[in-house]
């Protein structure tokens, strides 16, 4: 007996792990930056995921051989993802630039490999969440870290508003003469989003609490989440947070609803707050403070195709023209910002590349097609039918309603690394909450000490793995970041040692050749004769087989192409390039002057 309860009791180490990580996690992903690197809050978020995923695996396998069997828990999510997956490997093969689909684009980096993450982040949750209680303290720990995440940005965006210049104007960074939150999530509606996301969560603990205590805290969780989102001045994720409470409410508001005066009375108060609300925003000027501008902004609401919001129906209408193109299996992963400027028939933003059509469901069908729509499609469908039927389990509304709250507001902007990652740990928390997960074991009875070496060894070939996974592309992005600064320092030198390290430690990022190639082609303060063709050629060409979405790199290489007496070359890099910016003349000069 002795014997069996050393394996027990480290069976149940591990286990205790394995679910403080995926809770320790929840907490922290938001705040997982380096600032070193060249893109601090996303490339370390997107390693942090992976290796999460490899660390949880491993945590996994070792539990089973220590127990005699390994646990496989599946949930009725399990096709539909793998559906979604297969349609994305189907994208990625008959892509235009199967490399650019395989990694994705520089600070998008939503390729083949970033999705088969999230997926797989999904599956390793599921496999480590062994109860309904786990679940929801899944859920409770995401809320803790998107209360910490709103406060700091909400503390961020008005020292912003304090010290910024050119505040006015509505942009990405600004609205009303205020800030606009965006905390470590690179992006202020990506921040909407996803505190859209926690919102409903924060409400229904709020509701269901089961002590006073509980509630207060619930409360205060709203209040943090509720004004960091209210500060991103994403409209999208308002209406998502809206819709999502209102699923949480439903039972309230249905017994507010029993009777007709009661119901009269309800309706015109919020159809006489949803005037107030508009009427406020129209009237109050811009310099109005905090709650000027958030009125200002709900006020928008009136106008959809004012503003930022009529930019975005110029991106919808062109898109479809996009999958009309290519139907059945998309353009490819992470291609938009190539494809797209062919089927654009308005320079949308002027000096800036449009990379996403700013709706999920129409990104999905411009890289993946209507397979990829119908696998989408399924998942959406599988969680609403668990919802509706765990509808009576406790939370299962606050569930529901934080799901609804995510689509809606993605279906207006588009999902991203930093929110993407929290809703694939959310849903694999609502499977376990909701009871929809189903096991089954397989044996695995190997003798004790060949236990500990079958351990070792896959804890040995996850290290390894972890190298090119995780290490590889957080150097290349250091030495990256080191490349610029030293060009900007006039060290041209030190920027070519410090480029060639970044490709070497990741040759596949199209990014890092285009830097290379411009320090080889543009070696700023010297003399024509400094410049290296040869490598300008070389580093342009890989960029171009890679995916680059730069014009003005074609622009480049078509003037080395000339150089080096390729004329073809030249022109075809030129014809890239104009393709890319159809509303540069520069670019179409270009074509012009080369014979095109």
């Amino acid at each position: 007996m002795p014997a069996e309860a050393e394996p027990r009791s480290s069976e149940r180490v591990l286990r205790f792990t394995a679910l403080a990580v995926v809770l320790g996690s929840a907490v922290i992903f938001p705040f997982v930056t380096l600032p070193s690197a060249d893109q601090p809050d996303i490339l370390p978020k997107l390693v942090f995921a992976k290796g999460e995923v490899v660390l949880l695996a491993v945590l996994w396998i070792s539990r089973g051989l220590l127990r005699g069997r390994l646990t496989i828990r599946r949930t009725p999510l399990d096709i539909a993802l793998l559906t979604f997956v297969l349609s994305a490997v189907i994208a990625t093969v008959v892509s235009f630039a199967p490399i650019l689909s395989l990694y994705g684009t520089y600070t998008r980096w939503e390729g083949l490999a970033t999705i088969v993450t999230y997926v797989a982040l999904y599956w390793i949750i599921v496999q480590t969440l062994e109860r309904a209680s786990h679940g929801r303290a899944l859920m409770v720990a995401l809320v803790v870290g998107g209360c910490i995440e709103a406060s700091l940005a909400t503390v961020w965006a008005l020292m912003d508003t304090l010290h910024g210049t050119g505040l006015d104007a509505e942009s990405a960074n600004s609205f009303g003469g205020l800030a606009r939150a965006v905390g470590t999530m690179a992006n202020a509606n990506n921040l909407a989003v996803y505190l859209a996301m926690l919102l409903p969560l924060a409400v229904g603990e709020a509701v269901h609490a089961a002590q006073s205590s509980h509630r207060i805290a619930a409360i205060n969780a709203c209040v943090l989440l509720g004004l960091g989102l209210a500060l991103t001045f994403g409209r999208g994720a308002w209406l998502g947070a809206g819709v999502g409470v209102v699923v949480v409410l439903t039972p309230l508001l249905r017994r507010m609803f029993a009777s007709r005066k009661r119901t009269v009375i309800t309706l015109v108060a919020a159809g006489a707050m949803v005037i107030a609300l508009v009427a406020l925003g129209t009237l109050v000027p811009a310099r109005g403070g905090i709650v000027g501008a958030v009125g200002q902004r709900i006020g928008s609401l009136a106008s959809p195709a004012s503003g930022s919001g009529g930019t975005r129906l110029g991106f919808w209408g062109d898109t479809l023209h996009l999958v009309a193109a290519h139907p059945v299996a998309g353009w490819g992963l992470d291609t938009f910002g190539n494809v797209f400027p062919r089927y654009e028939t308005t320079d949308w933003t002027p000096g800036s590349i449009t990379d996403k059509a700013h709706s999920d469901l129409l990104q999905v069908a411009a890289s993946q097609g209507l397979l990829g729509v119908a696998a989408y499609l399924s998942v959406i469908a599988v969680v609403l039918i668990c919802a509706w039927r765990a509808r009576r389990r406790p939370h299962a509304l606050a569930y529901a309603g934080a799901f609804v709250a995510f689509e809606v507001g993605i279906q207006l902007n588009f999902s991203w690394i930093p929110v993407t990652v929290p809703f694939f740990m959310f849903l694999a928390g609502t499977m376990a909450s909701w009871d929809r997960v189903r096991a089954v074991s397989i044996p695995l009875r190997l003798p004790r000490s060949l236990q500990l070496v079958v351990i070792g060894a896959v804890a040995s070939g996850a290290a390894t793995a972890l190298i090119p996974l995780a290490i590889h592309p957080v150097l290349a992005n250091i030495r990256y970041a080191d490349a610029q600064v030293a060009r900007a320092n006039g060290d041209i030198n030190g920027a070519r040692v410090a480029i060639a390290d970044a490709r070497s430690l990741d040759p596949t990022e199209a990014e890092y050749a285009v830097l290379q190639g411009d320090i080889a082609f543009q070696p700023d303060g010297e003399s024509a004769a400094a410049i290296d063709w040869s490598l300008a050629k070389n580093a342009y060409t890989t960029a171009a087989n890679e995916g680059c979405i730069y014009s003005d790199m074609y622009a480049n290489l078509a003037t080395v192409e000339m150089h080096l007496g390729d004329k073809p070359g030249a022109l075809q890099a030129a014809r890239t390039a104009a393709a890319l910016s159809p509303f540069d003349s520069g670019m179409t000069q270009l074509v012009h002057d080369l014979g095109g």
